[in-house]
């Protein structure tokens, strides 16, 4: 090839040389441009907080929201940062970090559902519930739940009562009226016999054991043949006492369902009413008990109105004690009557000291303790005897619970909450009596006090 085509053909190739090297700056142009810009931003930032004062915090916050609209992420989450250091309570940039107040904590609102849902299982599992067809449920409600009941303010309903509620009928001290009957309630009435009757009406209606009253007060379903004022004014109050008593032993808890109270109007419908159950030998010995044998369970006591509030706090101590134990727990009768005993009449301190010195029961000296732990049978002991071993053993619950000491005190309490969670309930029960044989000098220098 000649000199001058060879040469020709370089001298053309380093012409186009330039061209082809001068296409990256023009597509470069457009990222110098854009730093110049941010680092303009930037600057301007600087500027605005420097104007800021330290603690002018909403002044930070729509200084973040111009960095968030000019695109300086790294500037606006500093900003939101800072604010919630100086201060953690800044509700606006919570917000603005896409924070909600949740028990006391700030947290990502995105979070919210699944920290409320697991705080919801924490506490029921710590109540002792469980899932019954995807719902939290005590377990002691679930054989009502399997029978198609519905719970409504602590009453167990049909499907047909529930329904009535629904369409307007009232609930009247534990039965179901229709609509109409809120007029005849304010004038006084009562429903008899699908009619309408006054009060003394009612009442003599209402005498024979076989068409008791039926009124239902908090947490206690009373069923009895007195007299509806006497039952309201006079056994009521007693009942209110006695459950709140029976609460406080077992720390709080209260049973998942209505106590059922039935109170006997004589001695002669008290026996009679034992005739009729398995359990009724021990209605001989006292007045009070629990009748077991009947599918409710309810407390038996018999009216009496020197012994009212005896015989109430005996039934209730029982009742509470029977609602309120795990299913599986087994009560040993001693311990029962020491507790339903206590609840009778050897919780005040007072009555105790009256007892003490005059009671017959005790002022011949207490048994040894030892004595009641294994033989302990109501339905086999007469008055008297069963008397003096409810003293007995009602005081050493006063001794438990007021006695000043305090490994004791605690030994009981864990014993009360082995009887709701079923947890070594029967080793809390030997313990107990285990003690109780060897402090019978403590218990005695106790009730000199």
């Amino acid at each position: 090839m000649p000199l001058s085509r060879v040469l020709f053909v370089s001298l053309a190739s380093l012409v186009s040389l330039p061209v082809a090297l001068a296409a990256p700056a023009t597509a470069l142009a457009p990222f110098v441009a854009q730093a110049q810009d941010e680092e303009a931003l930037k600057k301007e930032y600087r500027e605005r907080r420097e104007k800021l004062g330290k603690f002018d915090l909403d002044g930070h916050l729509e200084l973040a929201r111009w960095c968030s609209g000019v695109g300086l992420k790294r500037e606006y989450k500093s900003q939101l940062n800072y604010i919630v250091k100086e201060d953690p309570e800044h509700a606006a940039t919570r917000k603005e970090l896409g924070q909600v107040k949740f028990d006391g904590q700030w947290v990502a609102e995105k979070d919210l559902e699944a920290l409320k849902k697991k705080k919801e299982e924490d506490e029921y599992k710590a109540k002792g519930w469980t899932k019954y067809n995807n719902q939290w449920v005590d377990p002691a409600d679930i054989p009502n739940l399997k029978k198609g009941l519905v719970k409504v303010d602590g009453r167990w309903l049909t499907a047909e009562e529930k329904g009535k509620l629904d369409q307007g009928w009232v609930f009247h001290e534990g039965e179901l009226l229709p609509p109409d009957a809120g007029e005849k309630l304010k004038q006084g009435l009562f429903p008899v016999e699908g009619g309408w009757v006054n009060e003394d009406q009612a009442d003599t209606f209402h005498a024979k054991w076989a068409t008791p009253w039926q009124i239902t007060e908090g947490q206690v379903r009373l069923r009895t043949n007195i007299k509806r004022k006497v039952a309201l004014e006079k056994v009521f109050p007693q009942v209110k006492l006695a459950y709140r008593r029976m609460k406080t032993l077992f720390g709080g808890t209260e049973p998942s369902q209505p106590l059922d109270l039935y109170y006997l109007g004589s001695i002669n419908d008290f026996n009679k009413y034992a005739e009729t159950t398995e359990i009724g030998a021990e209605s001989s010995n006292y007045g009070a008990y629990l009748d077991a044998a009947n599918e409710k369970r309810p407390a038996i006591a018999l009216n009496d109105d020197a012994k009212m509030r005896h015989h109430v706090g005996y039934a209730i101590g029982l009742a509470y004690m029977d609602r309120v134990k795990e299913a599986k727990v087994v009560i040993p009768v001693w311990f029962q009557v020491a507790v339903a005993g206590y609840n009778d009449r050897f919780h005040d301190k007072t009555d105790r000291k009256w007892l003490i010195e005059n009671s017959p029961y005790i002022t011949g000296g207490l048994g040894k303790y030892a004595d009641l732990f294994e033989t302990m049978d109501p339905s086999r002991m007469e008055a008297e005897p069963f008397l003096k071993a409810m003293s007995q053993l009602g005081l050493l619950v006063a001794y438990f619970v007021d006695g000043g000491n305090a490994k004791h005190t605690q030994l009981f309490q864990e014993a009360m909450q082995a009887v709701m969670d079923g947890k070594g309930a029967d080793s809390k029960f030997k313990a107990i009596a285990k003690a109780a044989k060897e402090f019978d000098e403590s218990v005695g220098e106790f009730l000199k006090k």
